[in-house]
Protein backbone atom coordinates (compact mmCIF):
# COMPACT_ATOMS: atom_id res chain seq x y z
CA UNK A 1 0.00 0.00 0.00
CA UNK A 2 3.14 2.51 0.96
CA UNK A 3 4.30 1.92 -2.92
CA UNK A 4 1.00 2.32 -4.03
CA UNK A 5 0.46 5.51 -2.26
CA UNK A 6 4.01 7.02 -3.36
CA UNK A 7 3.50 5.85 -6.92
CA UNK A 8 -0.11 7.46 -6.90
CA UNK A 9 0.99 10.60 -5.41
CA UNK A 10 -1.53 9.85 -2.51
CA UNK A 11 -1.16 12.39 0.50
CA UNK A 12 -3.07 12.53 3.74
CA UNK A 13 -5.15 9.83 5.16
CA UNK A 14 -6.47 6.92 2.85
CA UNK A 15 -6.26 2.89 2.65
CA UNK A 16 -6.94 0.04 0.18
CA UNK A 17 -9.73 -2.37 0.32
CA UNK A 18 -8.90 -6.00 -0.79
CA UNK A 19 -11.12 -8.97 -1.33
CA UNK A 20 -10.21 -12.81 -2.34
CA UNK A 21 -11.47 -13.80 -6.14
CA UNK A 22 -12.57 -17.29 -6.51
CA UNK A 23 -9.38 -19.27 -6.30
CA UNK A 24 -8.63 -16.92 -3.04
CA UNK A 25 -6.02 -14.47 -4.48
CA UNK A 26 -6.75 -10.57 -2.72
CA UNK A 27 -7.42 -8.56 -5.33
CA UNK A 28 -7.46 -4.05 -4.95
CA UNK A 29 -11.53 -3.61 -4.50
CA UNK A 30 -11.56 -0.07 -3.98
CA UNK A 31 -9.57 2.56 -2.10
CA UNK A 32 -10.66 5.05 0.26
CA UNK A 33 -9.12 8.69 -0.12
CA UNK A 34 -10.03 10.99 2.80
CA UNK A 35 -11.26 8.57 5.35
CA UNK A 36 -9.30 7.71 8.38
CA UNK A 37 -7.72 4.22 8.14
CA UNK A 38 -7.66 1.52 10.89
CA UNK A 39 -4.21 2.87 11.23
CA UNK A 40 -5.67 6.60 11.86
CA UNK A 41 -4.81 7.03 15.78
CA UNK A 42 -1.24 5.69 15.49
CA UNK A 43 -0.41 7.82 12.75
CA UNK A 44 -1.78 10.53 14.56
CA UNK A 45 0.15 9.50 17.83
CA UNK A 46 3.38 9.70 15.94
CA UNK A 47 2.68 13.15 13.82
CA UNK A 48 2.38 15.07 17.69
CA UNK A 49 5.81 13.29 18.22
CA UNK A 50 8.66 15.73 18.82
CA UNK A 51 10.91 14.37 16.01
CA UNK A 52 9.63 12.37 13.34
CA UNK A 53 8.80 9.29 13.57
CA UNK A 54 8.89 6.34 11.07
CA UNK A 55 6.16 3.83 11.61
CA UNK A 56 4.89 0.22 10.37
CA UNK A 57 1.75 -1.69 12.05
CA UNK A 58 0.83 -4.95 11.96
CA UNK A 59 -1.15 -7.71 13.51
CA UNK A 60 -1.14 -11.26 15.77
CA UNK A 61 -3.37 -13.20 17.26
CA UNK A 62 -3.14 -14.22 20.82
CA UNK A 63 -5.12 -17.01 22.52
CA UNK A 64 -8.68 -17.11 23.49
CA UNK A 65 -8.17 -18.43 26.89
CA UNK A 66 -4.80 -18.12 29.38
CA UNK A 67 -1.59 -16.44 28.43
CA UNK A 68 0.23 -14.52 27.35
CA UNK A 69 -1.80 -11.46 29.34
CA UNK A 70 -1.55 -8.12 27.94
CA UNK A 71 1.02 -7.89 30.80
CA UNK A 72 2.83 -10.64 29.69
CA UNK A 73 3.33 -9.43 26.43
CA UNK A 74 4.65 -5.91 27.67
CA UNK A 75 6.96 -7.45 30.71
CA UNK A 76 8.11 -9.82 27.68
CA UNK A 77 8.91 -6.39 25.32
CA UNK A 78 10.80 -4.67 28.04
CA UNK A 79 12.83 -7.43 28.94
CA UNK A 80 14.04 -7.75 25.32
CA UNK A 81 14.48 -4.04 25.24
CA UNK A 82 11.67 -3.84 22.19
CA UNK A 83 9.25 -1.60 24.16
CA UNK A 84 8.74 2.06 23.40
CA UNK A 85 11.19 3.89 24.98
CA UNK A 86 10.80 7.52 23.29
CA UNK A 87 12.69 7.12 20.67
CA UNK A 88 11.68 3.89 19.34
CA UNK A 89 10.21 0.67 20.02
CA UNK A 90 7.00 -1.52 20.21
CA UNK A 91 3.71 -0.09 21.06
CA UNK A 92 0.75 -2.78 21.25
CA UNK A 93 -2.42 -0.79 21.01
CA UNK A 94 -5.28 -3.17 20.71
CA UNK A 95 -5.06 -6.32 22.77
CA UNK A 96 -8.21 -8.78 21.44
CA UNK A 97 -7.21 -12.40 23.04
CA UNK A 98 -8.77 -15.39 20.18
CA UNK A 99 -8.93 -12.37 17.75
CA UNK A 100 -6.32 -10.02 16.08
CA UNK A 101 -4.17 -7.83 18.39
CA UNK A 102 -2.81 -5.05 16.64
CA UNK A 103 0.92 -3.24 17.51
CA UNK A 104 3.10 -0.56 16.05
CA UNK A 105 7.08 -0.54 15.42
CA UNK A 106 7.86 3.01 15.51
CA UNK A 107 11.50 4.82 15.64
CA UNK A 108 12.98 7.97 14.83
CA UNK A 109 15.95 6.48 12.95
CA UNK A 110 13.77 5.96 10.14
CA UNK A 111 12.30 3.20 7.99
CA UNK A 112 15.61 0.51 8.30
CA UNK A 113 15.38 0.78 11.90
CA UNK A 114 11.52 0.05 11.76
CA UNK A 115 12.50 -2.64 9.61
CA UNK A 116 15.02 -3.94 12.07
CA UNK A 117 12.97 -3.94 14.98
CA UNK A 118 10.05 -5.30 13.46
CA UNK A 119 11.97 -8.43 12.39
CA UNK A 120 13.53 -8.69 16.21
CA UNK A 121 10.03 -8.53 16.83
CA UNK A 122 8.99 -10.93 15.26
CA UNK A 123 11.77 -13.43 16.14
CA UNK A 124 11.27 -12.81 19.72
CA UNK A 125 7.27 -13.31 19.89
CA UNK A 126 7.59 -16.74 18.30
CA UNK A 127 10.32 -17.64 20.51
CA UNK A 128 9.52 -16.19 24.05
CA UNK A 129 5.36 -16.75 23.54
CA UNK A 130 4.43 -18.75 20.80
CA UNK A 131 2.71 -16.07 18.87
CA UNK A 132 3.52 -15.49 14.86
Amino acid sequence: AQRIGELWGIRGHWSLDFAGDGSGARVLAGISIGCPSQTFAVKLWASRATHPLATSTGKWTVPQQGPPSISDITESLRSAELLWDGDEGVIVYQHNPGAPSAYAVTSSFGDEAVKVLGAKLAQHMWESLGIA
